[in-house]
């Protein structure tokens, strides 16, 4: 399985926020997350205590990866990228 992350350059929403699709074919994951680079997606934020919802906050998707869950690592890379985006953690300990 593959799944694209994607948002806007300065404000992502972080980790699994920023989760847009899966797909189960690699080749069709990275086409995708080039497709949607330049489209609007829609985001819905909760109020405190899950009462109502927000109102709805349209973006710009400037930003794509598509990271594979078997191999654990990001396959594929937009030439934008999350703001403050670092290489990722080296080891845990």
């Amino acid at each position: 399985m593959f799944l694209i992350f994607g948002g806007t350059q300065y404000y992502s929403n972080g980790g699994v926020n920023d989760l847009i699709e899966n797909h189960n074919d690699k080749s069709c994951a990275i086409q995708r997350a080039i497709e949607l680079l330049g489209m609007n997606a829609t985001t819905r934020k909760a109020k405190p205590e899950n009462s109502d919802w927000d109102d709805d906050e349209t973006h710009e998707i400037e930003w794509t990866q598509v990271y594979s869950v078997e191999s654990m690592e990001v396959v594929y890379k937009s030439k934008s990228k999350p703001y403050g985006e670092s290489d990722g953690i080296i080891s845990v300990q």
